[in-house]
């Protein structure tokens, strides 16, 4: 059926593109844009996402929600997409955000396309899509040996003298706070060369945990899972791939809605 729909469309578009550029006073090219949207693990064509097109000035010429610039665009099947845009342009795509069910929501996904140099009557462009709970929040990472010990100064200061891993707390306290419903598991870890692994990787959870609690999230909210130094992201052979290392890893184990 797609196949089919994609040669209807090839077909009709083929008759439109020289009316297009026989109204224009400039006799400017038409490019038609193919575009998909697909998960980005396993290739999954999506239904509902709609499409908006923003041109080199960040004005918004077309929207398939509200049908704007309608004349420039066709919905081809379900998460396919044929665009008319001008050639020598760089546009930006929008996948919207949208959620299939509690276990199944995708974040907006802006990409650009360049047409200033190119010569194709036909561009592919592909969005993959991600899905926006588990994989939305980095590591928080630490300096070796901290936090010193569990005392709660320690693990604060163990939070702040790392800028990222402070901004990376505050995106989960949001987070949590948008969505007072969802959880956490807290996964964390050390490396073999440091003093008392096993106790460091508890305190580094502690200190995520503490962050949170101290600004307001309730502690049965958060779970803890200490692997010490026995899980390595990457191997411990250089400080860099150490520091990667002493980290703690966020996971949302329970969804920040409910089904309906």
């Amino acid at each position: 059926m797609k196949k089919i729909a994609f040669l209807f469309w090839g077909i009709c578009w083929g008759f439109v593109l020289p009316i297009f550029a026989q109204n224009s006073s400039d006799s400017i090219d038409f490019v038609i844009v193919t575009v998909k949207v697909v998960d980005y693990m396993d290739e999954t064509v999506f239904v509902d996402t709609h499409l908006s097109v923003l041109d080199s000035r960040g004005n918004k010429i077309i929207n398939s929600e509200n049908q704007i610039g309608q004349e420039f665009y066709q919905k081809l099947d379900e998460g396919y997409y044929q665009l008319l845009l001008k050639k020598g342009q760089l546009y930006t795509v929008i996948s919207s955000e949208f959620q299939i069910n509690c276990e199944l929501s995708y974040e907006e996904d802006r990409k650009d396309i360049d047409l200033s140099k190119t010569n194709r009557k036909q561009v592919p462009f592909i969005i993959r899509k991600y899905f926006g709970g588990y994989s939305g929040f980095d590591n928080v990472n630490f300096n070796p040996n901290k936090p010193k010990s569990a005392r709660k100064k320690h693990l604060v200061q163990a939070i702040q003298e790392i800028p990222k891993s402070t901004e990376t707390c505050h995106n989960v306290l949001a987070f949590m706070i948008d969505f007072p419903k969802s959880t956490i598991k807290l996964e964390s870890h050390s490396t073999p060369k440091e003093t008392k692994p096993k106790k460091l990787a508890k305190w580094r959870a502690l200190a995520v945990k503490y962050f949170l609690i101290q600004k307001g999230i309730a502690s049965k909210r958060i779970e803890i899972v200490s692997y010490g130094s026995s899980s390595p992201m990457v191997p411990n052979d250089s400080e860099n791939n150490q520091a990667l290392n002493r980290r703690v890893v966020i996971e949302l184990s329970q969804e920040p809605c409910e089904e309906e």
